[in-house]
């Protein structure tokens, strides 16, 4: 179990006293309150496990959703787990379901993953702290994935630690391009990708070779102009970037050829904001780009010679991008890719999906083709430009939300898939429109594990239009984005549960569970603090005016004013919130609108289904 950072409880608004809500880590879950002081629980934590149902003599202390232990005082409202082994008496009773998880119990595995990941993308290091996009992101999610209680039926030997490999027995296998061993027949096995480095054939897919051959062939860093949100070092950026794409590719392939349906690409520099030869948004190479075009390179590769009966049917793929930040780098390929016939009724072979914050244009990279009215020349460009206020009292309801995710992934994301019938789907996924985040200062909790969930029901759901055997299309899940780590972490490992287990898994239930946006409770804490600083203030101007008058009779009159004014004072300017419920009623009618809105440009746009 890996341990956390001590967490920091000092400063206005931390709550060290009243109840916190302890439950049971492993399913079935139950739960209990205890009562804290000062950060500490008042009583024996064997106590509390009685309570949960967790064997006193098993427990392994405090942990968050994720199974990294907490360290430091406990915040009076705040959610932890217990870990340990289940009573035995209790283990098959799933009374007190209160979590999200409706009584849901954990499931086996029902899908083949195939893992990409290399740690010598971690040499890729920014040359100044203040750059978010570093080692840490990549590396804390890792570890997480390590620490998860069901590491051994998650992860393949190669991302687990020599303890656990020799503890597992999960059936793996090794993938080598399309191929794949010793499949099992009852647990759909795990599978490793073996890293290698992108040629410079392959990058040159989209990015243009003068600029990117030196970086390529001799891991010079790529020399400027470079966006000031760019950083690029000799060798190791080099290295990392075509660590990256190879991945991506080798991943991609795999989908499309049936040899697992399912992957998972662990990788960085992200990729989605690098045009042909503009590096941006910390992006190097555009890995999602470039496997979507070397798959189209693939097939025209196949059919080289071919007569126009036997020519096999274009592959499509899916680029869905649910990074906070408009993917302009993957668009502006996507959007050039013409129909293979030229006739009225063929469709481009790409389509990109974009749901992303934009406010009007003013939010990164602040394209006006991350519009949602724009469609692109061969109409395959579909993006959900999302308005927000987040940091408005006022207008808060306008946020990037769990209920944001739902509803768009099931009104606008999985009725465009169902007309494109993609055989592969490419997921630029990144974490950025997380809660905490600090680029993206969104509210997304659950919705990343709901879009996966959605994503893999559809593509099991979805045969391949083009394959003669019986497949459905593929899920690769590529990482972008995200610079809170632990928020990073957490969503990757939620997302790994999506992939790898079924829809009703207690765990998968529990990481899919919408969540109230927690940008609400800061803007309490906001304007309970601006409030507690007017009225501080407010004290010692009535002080120093206090302090120059002279005479019982006028200092008492003059307190008794400053007394009757304070009130009407302290709140004067400071905002207050109304409850959630109320919040939630706006935010269900301002996501009602978005959708609305967003139907009918595309509609408008690209004519009726």
């Amino acid at each position: 179990m890996n341990q956390r950072r001590p967490r920091r409880m000092q400063g206005f608004g931390a709550r060290l006293d009243g109840e916190v809500t302890v439950r049971r880590f492993v399913a079935p879950q139950r739960s209990t309150t205890a009562t804290i002081r000062s950060g500490d629980l008042l009583e024996p934590i064997a106590a509390v496990a009685s309570r949960v149902g967790v064997d006193a003599a098993t427990v392994e202390g405090l942990v968050d959703a994720q199974g990294l232990a907490i360290f430091g005082k406990l915040q009076a409202g705040a959610e932890v787990f217990l870990a340990g082994a289940v009573v035995e008496s209790d283990a098959n009773d799933g009374s007190n379901d209160d979590d999200g998880s409706g009584g849901f119990v954990l499931q086996p595995p029902d899908a083949s993953v195939a893992w990409a990941y290399d740690p010598r993308m971690l040499l890729h290091v920014p040359p100044v702290d203040r750059i978010p996009e570093t080692p840490y992101r990549l590396q804390r999610a890792v570890e997480c994935l390590k620490s998860t209680p069901r590491a051994n039926e998650l992860l393949p030997e190669e991302l687990l630690c020599p303890e656990e490999k020799e503890a597992a027995t999960t059936p793996r296998a090794r993938l080598d391009g399309a191929n794949k061993t010793a499949m099992s027949e009852v647990v759909p096995p795990l599978c490793w990708i073996p890293p290698r480095l992108a040629t410079l054939e392959e990058i040159a897919l989209c990015h243009d070779v003068s600029r990117y051959r030196d970086f390529v062939e001799h891991g010079t860093a790529l020399t400027p102009p470079l966006k000031t949100d760019v950083y690029c070092n000799d060798m190791t950026s080099s290295m990392a970037t075509r660590l990256a794409v190879g991945a991506v590719i080798d991943a991609a392939r795999c989908a499309l050829a049936g040899a697992t349906s399912f992957a998972f690409c662990l990788v960085r520099p992200p990729g989605h904001h690098c045009t042909v030869d503009t590096p941006g948004g910390f992006c190097l190479a555009n890995n999602v780009a470039i496997a979507a075009r070397q798959l189209l390179k693939d097939w025209r590769n196949d059919n080289k010679g071919r007569g126009d009966g036997t020519l096999s049917a274009s592959p499509r793929i899916a680029i869905v991008d649910l990074d906070v930040h408009h993917g302009e780098g993957t668009q502006s390929f996507v959007e050039e890719e013409p129909p293979p016939l030229c006739d009225a009724n063929s469709v481009s072979p790409l389509l990109y999906f974009s749901l992303h914050r934009y406010d009007h244009g003013t939010f990164y990279p602040a394209d006006p083709r991350g519009d949602t009215a724009y469609v692109g020349r061969y109409r395959n460009v579909c993006n959900v430009a999302v308005n927000t206020a987040a940091n408005d009292p006022a207008c808060c309801e306008k946020v990037m939300s769990d209920a944001v995710f739902e509803r768009v992934v099931d009104d606008v994301l999985l009725p465009r898939l169902r007309r494109f019938c993609p055989d592969v789907v490419l997921l630029s996924l990144g974490f950025d429109a997380a809660y905490g985040d600090p680029l993206g200062r969104m509210a997304v909790e659950g919705g990343f594990a709901y879009a996966v969930r959605a994503l893999k029901q559809f593509c099991r759901s979805q045969p391949q239009q083009q394959k003669v055997r019986e497949l459905h299309a593929g899920l690769v899940v590529v990482l972008e984005g995200g610079y809170l780590p632990v928020a990073v972490a957490q969503g990757v490992t939620a997302v790994a549960h999506a992939l790898r287990y079924p829809a009703n898994d207690a765990d998968v239930v529990r990481y899919a569970a919408r969540q109230v946006p927690k940008t609400w409770q800061d803007l309490r804490r906001r304007a309970a603090r601006q409030q507690h600083e007017m009225k501080q203030q407010q004290q010692q101007q009535a002080e120093e005016q206090l302090h120059g008058v002279e005479g019982g009779v006028k200092k008492t009159e003059a307190l008794c004013e400053r007394a009757s004014a304070s009130p009407t004072q302290s709140t004067e300017g400071a905002v207050l919130l109304p409850e959630d419920d109320v919040l939630l009623e706006r935010h269900e009618r301002w996501c009602d609108r978005l959708i609305s809105r967003v139907l009918s440009t595309h509609e408008e746009a690209n004519g009726p289904p």
